[in-house]
């Protein structure tokens, strides 16, 4: 991250020094929940101004201040992003159960709770999201006992009831929100895979044709030279122009197996070759591939001599 980050305030460029797409939404709907914080502070503020609750100002503003850090934190510095989705679970979390065991719970509540329970899995994953739920399960448990089996009022912890209105519309938009973003993102991944292997597929069939064509013109011209050389070597040549013939023939045959070879590396994709055990002669192999070498070490000037140990036999 560069030295700018550190006065950037844009989410859009934020993004854009993010290529993980799950990150992208992650830092997106933090943002969101965030920004609509505010709102929801306006309202609160509001709410202890109309009751005349002026102590309760005091946590709005601590909210306010809290809400400004982190989301500047998230702007400057998105590869903590999983830190800062900690420290905000943690905060609802004893703002949670604060509520539970000595407040109203009333929709807002619960739909606070909702919320965590759904941004601890997808924010932080399975682990974490398994752990966070169980808290909340434990605590509502605790509480329920607690109230003696009935802690969920209709009313919430705000005076107003139209305050208290707006409050949940706004947690159903960030509901909404984090759902939506998440789903885009799952589904858009999984679109761009299947698109990413219908290319491979046809890449690998593009090989596959490519290999098999060329493989199927270069045996016409192959077979041509090892016919002729057959032909010339039935003319009873010399024994210099024997060696050159045999020397032509065998590398012929090596380029024509090779070529093979190249069409059983299409049969192994496609899951049809067949291993053989062939025995060959090594002493006559070593010779007949050190040939070709003797005419360039010859037009170099270069002594180039093959000594094979009268051990080595027939191998199979």
């Amino acid at each position: 991250m560069n030295d700018l980050s550190r006065f950037n305030w844009s989410l859009k460029r934020t993004l854009l020094n993010v290529s993980d797409p799950i990150e992208r939404a992650k830092i997106t709907v933090f943002f969101i929940v965030l920004l609509l914080n505010f709102p929801k502070i306006a309202l609160s503020v509001t709410d202890h101004l109309i009751s005349h609750s002026y102590d309760k100002l005091i946590v709005d503003a601590i909210s306010f201040l809290i809400s400004i850090v982190v989301i500047k934190l998230l702007l400057s510095r998105p590869d903590i992003v999983k830190i800062l989705i900690h420290i905000a679970l943690i905060a609802i979390t004893s703002y949670i159960i604060r509520n539970l065991f000595f407040h109203k719970v009333g929709i807002p509540i619960m739909q606070h709770i909702f919320m965590a329970m759904t941004f601890s899995f997808y924010g932080l994953g399975r682990r974490w999201g398994i752990l966070y739920c169980s808290i909340f399960t434990v605590t509502m448990c605790l509480a329920l006992i607690n109230r003696g089996g009935n802690f969920i009022v209709l009313n919430s912890q705000y005076d107003n009831h139209t305050i208290s209105i707006l409050i949940i519309g706004i947690n159903f938009i960030a509901i909404a929100a984090s759902h939506y973003y998440f789903y885009a993102v799952l589904y858009g991944t999984l679109n761009e895979k299947k698109m990413l292997n219908e290319e491979l597929q046809l890449t690998v069939k593009s090989k596959t044709d490519f290999l098999s064509t060329m493989s199927h013109e270069l045996r016409t011209p192959l077979n041509s030279v090892i016919g002729m050389s057959n032909v010339l070597l039935n003319d009873k040549p010399n024994k210099e122009q024997k060696e050159s013939l045999d020397v032509l023939k065998f590398s012929a045959e090596s380029l024509l197996s090779l070529i093979n070879n190249i069409l059983d590396f299409n049969k192994i994709d496609s899951g049809k070759i067949e291993l053989e055990s062939i025995p060959f002669d090594i002493s006559t192999l070593i010779r007949n591939a050190c040939a070709g070498f003797g005419a360039k070490a010859g037009e170099k000037r270069l002594n180039y001599h093959v000594q094979i140990d009268t051990q080595i036999g027939k191998q199979q």
